[in-house]
């Protein structure tokens, strides 16, 4: 996707309205283009992870998409390997081992600790080694080590060496999952874990993925607390953050995507960008990168299954407007049906192995991203933008309302900024001092809405704009650029001035 995004560049294409823009009229050679986009690097990437990997066991459904009992086998090794390569044509870059533990005897797939099974830790590794993705581990045997609070860090730090020593030097290692949203009351031995896990192994990612902000308060508070000074959230993000030398980020989780798919009733998820705000601006001022899982699956009550592409990209190019390094699709395997506590759909591939419509909606979307994550990750986030439609009657958005307090009011590049629909505007700056914009149309994808969008740049000739995983250069007529953005599209802006 990097070499088709860089050839556009290269050709002019007089039907710039195919890219949803206006105001082409001259080459983009004319156009002064940072190193950058005329030079792709190919080794700057955006992180793509998963949660539930490829299984050991595979099953057999019926035409109601129920386990049929008894059907429950290991998959052989050709299988084993194929279901690697379906892993990597959907974009995700890590993988999160495959959890679910499978019974011959009942043919129904339930939560284990299989994951801690070195045939299949040696397994997973050299399945992610021969396609070329990278493989996370959940070791329950090394994680109780690093928690242990009764030996000291160096005997920590040989017994952890000691307990994974038979495939630590794998070259498809990522690194290992410590803890999945812990609580106040846990967050102590998590980071004494994570400090000895740095100690241990410091060329690999030891992960705790932190709560996500619909918890309740007691779970991110203590007697300490002082609500006057910050909400109880902000507060459990600090203790994660406080003293942090041992990550290079901050991970929690968050699936925005309300509603019902029997009666076609949606919403949002309303602190969906608040938690971004507040996650985001901490990672930022303790220099940090922000990483969280994103919805591709349906559960509970409440959260409905993506039905489209639209679904996808409205949370990738959300959480890139503010700043976001890594995304991981929550789940790429699907769960049991009911876990004992939760319902699931199915998520990007099905119990048997299949794909399902998820898995093309996020392979796409990934696709998009990687056409630009090199020229992305040159930026900088400084904040946000918001701005409601013309056509939102009431004039309100419950995403926007959380974060009006801390959102930028304006932006000495930008001098007027219209839009049919409500839109989220992530605002950047490169080494050099260039500005770039993610404009995201920000509706409810289950309502269907596109969007007209206006913007006029301030000193500003040409633009560079990705879209949809292509990139052309506008030219500008008085600094104005129009973009339409589909269901819960985005575009990355670049405003430059000629040569």
């Amino acid at each position: 996707m990097k070499k088709i995004a860089t050839v556009c560049l290269s050709v002019f294409f007089a039907a710039c309205t195919f890219f949803g823009m206006s105001g082409c009229g001259n080459a983009p050679g004319e156009a002064d283009l940072p190193g950058y986009i005329t030079e792709r690097d190919e080794s700057k990437e955006f992180k793509i992870g998963s949660w539930v990997g490829v299984q050991n066991f595979v099953v057999t459904l019926n035409s109601d998409k129920e386990v049929v009992l008894g059907t429950a086998r290991e998959m052989t090794d050709e299988e084993f390997l194929y279901q690697y390569q379906v892993f990597k044509e959907s974009g995700i870059g890590v993988m999160y081992p495959g959890e679910w533990k499978c019974s011959v005897s009942d043919g129904g797939p339930y939560s284990g600790s299989y994951t801690n099974d070195a045939k299949f830790i040696r397994r997973m590794l050299d399945a992610a080694e021969a396609v070329g993705v990278k493989q996370l581990i959940r070791d329950y045997t090394l994680n109780g080590i690093l928690k242990n609070s009764q030996i000291t860090d160096e005997e920590a730090v040989a017994a952890a060496r000691e307990a994974v020593s038979y495939y630590i030097d794998e070259p498809a290692l990522f690194g290992h999952l410590i803890e999945d949203e812990p609580i106040l009351s846990e967050m102590p031995e998590s980071r004494l874990a994570l400090k000895r896990y740095k100690m241990a192994f410091p060329e690999l990612t030891g992960l705790v993925n932190l709560c996500p902000i619909i918890g309740q308060a007691k779970d991110f508070t203590d007697e300490n607390w002082d609500e006057t000074q910050c909400t109880a959230y902000e507060y459990y993000i600090d203790s994660f953050l406080e003293d942090n030398d041992f990550t290079d980020y901050v991970s929690y989780d968050h699936y925005p995507l309300f509603g019902s798919n029997d009666t076609g009733r949606t919403s949002l998820e309303p602190t969906f960008l608040y938690a971004m705000d507040i996650v985001g601006r901490r990672a930022k001022a303790s220099g940090k990168e922000m990483w969280t899982y994103l919805q591709s699956i349906g559960y509970g009550a409440v959260n409905r299954i993506p039905v489209s592409v639209g679904d996808i990209s409205f949370q990738a190019y959300s959480f890139m407007a503010y700043g976001g390094k890594m995304i991981s699709w929550f789940c790429y395997w699907s769960p049991v049906r009911f876990d004992g506590l939760t319902h699931f759909t199915e998520a990007m591939i099905e119990l048997d192995g299949t794909k399902t419509a998820v898995y093309d909606y996020v392979r796409t979307v990934n696709e998009e991203i990687r056409s630009f994550d090199d020229i992305y990750l040159n930026f900088e986030w400084e904040g946000v933008m918001t701005k409601i439609g013309r056509e939102n009657k009431m004039m309100e958005n419950d995403n926007f309302a959380y974060i009006e307090n801390t959102v930028l009011k304006s932006h000495e590049r930008i001098s007027e900024l219209s839009c049919e629909q409500d839109t989220l505007v992530g605002v950047f700056k490169d080494g050099d001092g260039r500005d770039g914009f993610m404009i995201v149309n920000f509706t409810d994808p289950g309502e269907n809405l596109g969007s007209e969008v206006s913007v006029t740049f301030n000193d500003a000739e040409f633009a560079v704009v990705v879209q949809n995983g292509q990139m052309q250069t506008a030219t500008l007529d008085d600094g104005r650029l129009e973009l339409a953005l589909d269901v819960g599209d985005g575009a990355f802006v670049i405003p430059l001035n000629g040569k």
